[in-house]
């Protein structure tokens, strides 16, 4: 919707566009089975920098998505 404006006139494009962001974030949240994965694992080995390097990318990652779906939140 980065470059969209028909959501601001039309309510059944800013209906569907939340729907799916609902979806989407119900479903598989910005940090998806990886970052679940990972963090279940860091849990376990709470020392392994290898674990916890790879769960600090995901959660990078996971940032600038939510970082660019600002309109939603």
């Amino acid at each position: 919707m980065e470059n969209r404006k028909d959501y601001l006139k039309e309510p059944s494009v800013l209906l569907q566009a939340l729907d799916e962001y609902e979806a989407w974030k119900r479903t598989y949240g910005t940090d998806g089975n990886a970052g679940y994965y990972f963090w279940l694992r860091t849990q376990i080995d709470r020392n392994n920098p290898e674990l916890k390097a790879r769960f600090n990318k995901i959660e990078e990652f996971s940032r600038r998505l939510e970082n660019d779906i600002q309109f939603f939140i």
